[in-house]
């Protein structure tokens, strides 16, 4: 009788080391499929453009923190500039630009509707290279401003326009929500509005104050 028991003993003891060992082999397989299956994925996305993998890496992040990058090819001065786009909150948008260094040489923001800042390259000065320009809303008061960004020297800087020599030359105070300035494509140049009269002036480089940019200064 004890020697059936420990007959059965030993089959019992036998069947779960191979139930053991059966389940540890499968345990095993499962996480080398999953490793070679995000392996793949991985190198799927690494084929793909910048702004595709971007986009799809983000699809399931919660809405304040999207982002999308472009690439921008050569301007003020650098080559291979991207640009970082962000929606850092409801109807909050952040851009960076970037070098190929990874260097921040531009940025802005807008919020409310219609906020997003757009991006434009082109000369509107006529001295043969590129200025890089953005028209912003911001919601909180509905101001709409146009800001410039050069190089000279290989220093990055950003203009807005000059608001003292503008009072002196139209005899008024300019406030938050008296006057809009937008770059108009039609025209290439910076437009100001006088939302009092609707009364429209066009800019030139003289008539914005430049300061050298520096991130985090927006």
């Amino acid at each position: 009788m004890n020697r059936n028991r420990k007959a059965v003993s030993l089959i019992c003891f036998i069947i779960s080391g191979l139930v053991i060992g059966f389940s540890v082999c499968a345990c095993s397989q499962t996480g080398a499929e999953t490793t070679a299956s995000e392996s793949v994925t991985a190198a799927e996305s690494s084929s793909e453009s910048p702004s595709e993998s971007t986009v799809d890496s983000v699809e399931s992040e919660p809405e304040a923190s999207i982002s999308k990058r472009s690439e921008l090819g050569h301007i003020l001065g650098f080559e291979n500039c991207y640009a970082e786009s962000e929606n850092t909150g409801p109807d909050h948008y952040y851009w960076r630009i970037f070098n190929s260094e990874g260097k921040e040489i531009a940025c802005q923001f807008g919020f409310g509707c219609d906020s997003k800042p757009d991006i434009v390259i082109t000369d509107i000065d006529g001295d043969g290279k590129d200025e890089l320009l953005s028209n912003c809303v911001y919601g909180g008061d509905g101001a709409e401003r146009a800001y410039v960004f050069r190089s000279r020297n290989g220093v990055i800087e950003v203009g807005t326009i000059n608001q003292e020599k503008l009072q002196k030359e139209l005899g008024i105070t300019l406030g938050a929500n008296n006057y809009k300035v937008n770059y108009s494509a039609e025209k290439n140049q910076l437009v100001f509005v006088n939302s009092t009269d609707d009364q429209e002036r066009v800019l030139t480089m003289d008539d914005l104050i430049f300061e050298e940019y520096t991130p985090g200064m927006f």
